[in-house]
């Protein structure tokens, strides 16, 4: 690859820029379809763990669930409407025609293939911690738990009062209290238990094996399922897609890895920090990053000011 094909750190982190300046409010619109599909996801990805540990905390159904949950949902529905939502931006930037049409079941199998590609890290994660959605039914029992006995003791002070300081056996005291505390304790006790179940050091290997298919999949998958939808591009098959997205990438890897680094920074610090920053200002760079890159990669915008 000649070097008039690479693009610097400043030139990609600069045309993201320019491309969410100029499409600010269209980033700002499709923030609210993004941000629902990833709280549909994630809600059915914890509901389903915890549905399937069921009473008899049967983790094995539970983790696996979860992780069919979070492949097909985000292969088959998150990723392939998104792609299409970022698609527009190219379009509006270029004012160019709309996407390749009938490009849904390749999408769907990019995304599948590079997800594959991440399941051995989540595999890993979900096995370092095995009693992970146990320890969520147990957290939420604790919370309603304590919350059902704070309302009674303010709704029966006495009784409460005398359960705390002066009863000696079940018989001297009214039950209610009594029991109710008996509960909570006896949750606390089941959750340091599962707690202590955790294994740091293979989380850890688990995040570092997720990490290494994501800088593997920003080699090839965004710029394949772009090039896909690009009437430019045209590609029409996986096969080619994904030799496409390669080329695109190709000699740009770290500077594209930088980008994406910076980029997601901001939008977790503005979300984490304050809600409005990162819906009116984190979130909607996010979703213009793609777009942003894919297009310089290309050699367009060319003409920006780096």
């Amino acid at each position: 690859m000649s070097n008039s094909n690479r693009r610097e750190f400043r030139q990609l982190f600069a045309s993201v820029w320019s491309t969410f300046k100029s499409n600010y409010l269209l980033c700002l619109g499709m923030m609210v379809p993004v941000v629902l599909l990833v709280l549909i996801m994630a809600v059915g990805r914890i509901g389903a763990g915890i549905w399937f540990t069921g009473d008899e905390s049967d983790v094995l159904a539970g983790q696996i669930a979860s992780i069919a949950i979070w492949f097909l949902f985000s292969s088959l529905v998150v990723i392939p409407l998104v792609a299409q939502l970022l698609y527009r931006i190219v379009r509006r930037v270029r004012q160019g025609p709309e996407a390749c049409a009938g490009r849904y079941v390749q999408l769907a199998v990019l995304v599948l293939i590079g997800h594959a590609c991440l399941l051995p890290g989540a595999v890993i994660i979900a096995a370092s911690d095995p009693n992970q959605y146990v320890e969520m039914k147990l957290a939420w029992n604790l919370l309603t738990d304590g919350v059902q006995e704070g309302m009674q003791g303010a709704m029966d002070p006495e009784a409460a009062a005398y359960a705390d300081e002066n009863q000696t056996t079940e018989q001297d005291a009214p039950a209610g209290p009594q029991n109710e505390m008996a509960v909570i304790q006896d949750s606390k006790r089941q959750l340091d238990v599962v707690r202590s179940s955790r294994n740091n050091g293979l989380q850890i290997v688990g995040v570092l094996a997720m990490l290494a298919g994501g800088v593997f999949l920003l080699t090839w998958l965004p710029w394949s399922i772009m090039a896909s939808l690009d009437p430019k591009e045209n590609k029409s098959d996986v096969q080619s897609a994904i030799r496409r997205g390669r080329e695109i990438a190709a000699g740009n890897l770290w500077p594209i890895v930088g980008v994406y680094i910076i980029v997601i920074f901001i939008a977790a610090a503005s979300s984490a920090c304050l809600l409005l920053p990162g819906f009116f200002f984190g979130i909607p760079l996010a979703l213009a990053m793609v777009p942003g890159l894919y297009m310089c990669l290309r050699g367009e915008l060319e003409h920006i000011d780096t």
